[in-house]
């Protein structure tokens, strides 16, 4: 007891044990120094504030799931129009995908897979009608507060969020036929591989129409995810375009570097991703194809090392 006692009074000691009595403060009371942390099952999510206060950002881990912008650089609260940020910037690949989707005078039926904050409903049009699933019933609670993030509030208000596992749920949905689908769910460093394979490719486009869009965002820090996703394509004869985008800053008011592959039944509809604006051929580099039995993260871990070296 003695002993226990007297090494807790070392200076050494007690300093070591301040980062974790500010962790359990943020447990505790959901906040330190302007950071909210909540817990779920699948992990810690953070809100923070970034970039000398201007920007609202959410993250869990290392990946962030959206920014808002909540002043201006001089600290004044920003009044403007809501804008996307980071990998949803309006100049950025994932805007363009739904900019280059034919408009519809009644409207575009749009489903996501990874709500995020819902940062990408301010990209569509007036009319479009979302839907989102998600896993996480945090990250809804989270997209739904207006006091965290508006994008859901301001430009979808009437979106539907369904909970779950994607795979499950929009197998269930089978009456639904998008006119675009977005899969959001490979940034993180560990990947939900069942997303990403031949019988979930199936079950992707029989959610579409016939001139309907699969978009797929691959950006991730680990895995080059273009090969699989054209080797994807190619098994199941569909057309395919892919755009890679890299920008120097990083900042959240610019776009963040990005990559992203569409999809569609048919080659006229990705007549508008042209090489002119970025989108070719993705490289196939032999993978084989990804099934609910057979995925080879090694190898894509391995071809991003190789890439990454040769830059």
């Amino acid at each position: 007891s003695f002993v226990v006692t007297g090494a807790f009074r070392h200076p050494l000691v007690q300093a070591s044990l301040i980062p974790f009595v500010f962790v359990l403060l943020a447990f505790k009371f959901g906040s330190v120094f302007g950071t909210f942390f909540e817990r779920s099952f699948y992990g810690v999510y953070r809100i923070s504030i970034n970039e000398n206060g201007q920007f609202r950002v959410l993250t869990h881990g290392n990946t962030i799931h959206g920014a808002m912008r909540v002043a201006n650089a001089d600290g004044t609260p920003y009044m403007g129009p809501i804008m996307p940020q980071a990998y949803y910037h309006p100049d950025g690949v994932l805007a363009e995908t739904l900019h280059l989707l034919p408009a519809n005078a009644t409207g575009r039926d749009i489903a996501i897979v990874g709500l995020g904050t819902g940062s990408q409903a301010c990209n569509g049009m007036a009319g479009d009608r979302f839907t989102y699933y998600e896993i996480d019933a945090l990250v809804a609670k989270i997209a739904l507060d207006p006091n965290k993030f508006s994008f859901l509030a301001k430009c979808a208000p009437n979106a539907k969020i369904i909970l779950g596992d994607a795979r499950l749920t929009l197998a269930d949905q089978t009456q639904a036929k998008y006119d675009y689908l977005l899969l959001d769910a490979f940034s993180s460093d560990s990947i939900p591989v069942h997303l990403l394979t031949r019988e979930a490719l199936a079950l992707y486009m029989a959610r579409l129409k016939d001139d309907g869009l699969l978009v797929i965002h691959i950006s991730n820090r680990n895995m080059e995810l273009q090969s699989v996703t054209a080797a994807l394509a190619k098994d199941a004869g569909l057309a395919i375009k892919g755009r890679i985008l890299d920008v120097a800053t990083g900042r959240f008011e610019d776009r963040f570097p990005s990559s992203v592959v569409v999809l569609a039944k048919k080659p006229e509809t990705l007549a508008a991703f042209t090489r002119k604006n970025g989108w070719d051929q993705p490289k196939n580099s032999n993978v084989n194809v990804w099934t609910d039995d057979y995925s080879n993260i090694v190898g894509a871990i391995w071809r991003n090392y190789l890439g990454s070296a040769a830059r």
